[in-house]
Parts: structure tokens; sequence; C-alpha cells
């Protein structure tokens, strides 16, 4: 959302748990500069996130996934989330090992090494409050790379989508509904 080819084909974009890697990038690197409550924050979100730096080790965290993942993941959902209902899809370690390796390619690049993005298309941002593997302060700074912003917090975990997916799909139909209508407003 952050390319400019891409921005001319979105009318907007909701964002959840999951921060642009650059811009968590210079989120840190300004956190590195106000000393204690910065370090703080940055050693929160390190212990949320120590799972990156597991899957950061080669072969074993793709080894890990595709032996244990069907199984690990309805328990992580269930203690960590409390969510019963979810079960793994039949490609559900293939996914897992995917998703691993996408982690492995950009993570540690990006975050260290941030490039500016910023985009003209309008951006909502759910904060959830209860999420395990995100702090909410990840979100400060943002209106900095965010031309058009709208921000709102709903109570729950990382994996929201799974546990409250009528409130979180209500959510993106009113921001959808709401940049409609102003592109409606803005073409009479």
């Amino acid at each position: 959302m952050t390319d400019a080819k891409i921005q001319t084909r979105l009318a907007s974009f909701t964002c959840i748990s999951a921060p642009c890697l650059d811009h968590m990038g210079f989120w840190l690197q300004q956190r590195l500069g106000i000393k204690a409550i910065g370090m703080k924050q940055i050693l929160r979100q390190l212990q949320s996130s120590w799972y990156i730096g597991l899957f950061q080790v080669p072969v074993i965290a793709p080894l890990l996934w595709r032996n244990l993942g069907a199984k690990i993941w309805p328990l992580m959902l269930k203690h960590k989330e409390k969510i019963n209902h979810a079960m793994p899809n039949p490609t559900q370690a293939q996914d897992g090992e995917y998703g691993v390796n996408l982690y492995k390619a950009n993570i540690l690049d990006r975050v260290l090494h941030p490039q500016e993005r910023y985009t003209q298309v309008p951006v909502q941002v759910i904060i959830v409050k209860d999420d395990h593997f995100m702090i909410p302060e990840i979100w400060q700074g943002i209106e900095r790379w965010v031309a058009s912003l709208s921000m709102i917090e709903m109570t729950g975990g990382h994996w929201l989508i799974l546990d409250k997916p009528k409130e979180f799909a209500a959510h993106v139909q009113n921001f959808v509904l709401s940049i409609e209508q102003t592109i409606s407003n803005d073409n009479f």
C-alpha cells in the first residue's frame, strides 16, 4: 500500500496487528533515542515478538512448522488467544512454513534498514488492545507516513479476525463506506 503502483489500485486499506516493517524500523530507531521509556517499549515488543527470532534460525523453524504446525496452531489459539473453535486446515503446516519463510526473507532487513514509505491511500488501523504479539505503542507515529488515517481500538487478541469476525468486518465495512461517500462527494 506504500508502493506508488499499488496505491493507484486501492481505495482504502485496513491494517490490524501488523505495521509496515519499515515503519516499525523507524519506530524502533526513535525509541532508542527516548532512553528509559523507549527502551521499555522496545523490550516489551521484543518479548511479545520472541518467535521472530526463532523464525530466523535456518532449518529449525521451517522444520518445526512442517512437523508440529498443525498441532501447535489450535493449541496456541486456545491457550494464548482463548479461541476454541479454530481447527487446522489441511495445508496448515505448509502455510505456516511459508509464513516462517516470509519472516526470514523480510523482517530483519526491513526493520534494521528501513526505507521511508508514505501513502495517500486512506488507512484504518485497528489497534487490538490485548494483542500478545504487538504492543499498542507500535502504532505511535504512524501519522507521519499516512495522509488520511483513522484509528480505532478493539478488545481482543492478535487473531481477532478469528475471534470477532463480525465486529471486525463491520469496522472494515464502515470505513469502506465512509471512503466511498467521500469519493462520491468529491465527484459532485
